[in-house]
């Protein structure tokens, strides 16, 4: 009984000692960082390691959004009006986002938001046409209630 018991114990101690830490395992649901000039967010939702939405902390406004997210809601979250859906690249650099930590290094970071960037470069001429049309239809709401001349008084009347 004594010689089963030792086995049993032994087996279990090589076993713990056998197992690695799951060093890509997921260290937060939600990463925020400075992209450009613009303070962004990751978000996973489900908390299954996938990035599932990202979003612009400052306004609030999602983004880029997963298939299975798509009309997500959340009290302080909307949409973009040039939401775009999230592919298979940008999914899986932004769920690298997830993963970063307090030790993880400088040049590691550098190289996931590098890939974040290439992959956002795809969707630029989606985003672009996007935001183009908004500012058409801004400037044409504005041009229809603006003064043709402008201010041309160039200042004079602080003279009179």
């Amino acid at each position: 009984m004594l010689a089963r018991i030792t086995l049993i114990s032994i087996s279990l101690w090589l076993t713990a000692c056998a197992t690695q830490p799951q060093t890509d395992r997921l260290q937060a649901a939600l990463y925020c960082d400075t992209y450009l000039i613009y303070e962004m967010c990751v978000k996973d939702v489900n908390r299954d390691g996938v990035a599932d939405l990202m979003y612009f902390d400052d306004t609030r406004e999602i983004f880029m959004v997963s298939n299975d997210y798509k009309g997500y809601r959340e009290a302080d979250l909307s949409d973009h009006r040039c939401q775009q859906p999230m592919g298979q690249q940008m999914q899986a650099v932004s769920s690298r986002l997830l993963r970063i930590t307090g030790s993880t290094g400088f040049l590691q970071r550098m190289h996931i938001q590098n890939r974040l960037m290439m992959a956002y470069a795809s969707y630029l001429p989606a985003i672009n046409q996007c935001m183009g049309q908004g500012d058409v239809a801004a400037n044409s709401d504005n041009a229809k209630n603006a003064d043709p001349f402008g201010d041309d008084s160039f200042g004079e009347e602080a003279f009179y």
